[in-house]
């Protein structure tokens, strides 16, 4: 048991390392974008771009998109509105993915700071 624990540590270090990485932190919301052609999805760019470590899938300008067809989704669009609106820095964190539109980070979460 005593073995297994120092590579626990580690993976558990590399993980919280590794779920860091998508975070944009104080940043400002300069674009939102909706169009037409891609319903029910709000696109985001930020003013400090994504670092190196960001997942491999990002192939946009864009920071992150946001789904915002369920009642969370539309919640968190709000989130950015305000932010937007009233030009506060915020921290963005992706999922590590980009499941919603090819090439973006999905978006997880927002902290208006």
């Amino acid at each position: 048991m005593k073995s297994v624990f120092p590579l626990f540590v580690l993976l558990f270090f590399i993980g919280n390392h590794h779920a860091q990485a998508a975070t944009l932190l104080n940043t400002k919301i300069t674009i939102l974008m909706i169009d037409k052609q891609y319903p029910n999805k709000v696109f985001i760019k930020a003013s400090r771009p994504h670092s190196y470590k960001s997942p491999q899938c990002i192939s946009s300008s864009w920071s992150f998109v946001l789904k915002i067809n369920t009642r969370f989704g539309k919640r968190m669009y709000r989130a950015l509105l305000a932010a937007k609106t009233n030009d506060k820095e915020v921290n963005l964190t992706g999922n590590q993915t980009c499941k919603i539109h090819k090439g973006v980070e999905d978006l997880r979460r927002i902290e208006i700071l």
